[in-house]
């Protein structure tokens, strides 16, 4: 799972995506029923692997 989401992130990324545009497109849907439902949802999970890259 973090592989995959930072993957695509990165790849979102490098097409010169905002921080915005790569929220909205919710790279992390796949994830988001099991895992976006405690501490962060997907699209805080999306902008700390944003900052982190």
């Amino acid at each position: 799972m973090l592989v995959t989401v930072r993957n695509n992130v990165a790849s979102l990324k490098k097409q010169g995506m905002s921080l915005d545009e790569i929220v909205a497109a919710r790279p992390t849907a796949a994830f988001d029923a099991k895992w976006g439902n405690f501490v962060f949802n997907g699209a805080q999970f999306t902008k700390m692997d944003y900052a982190g890259l």
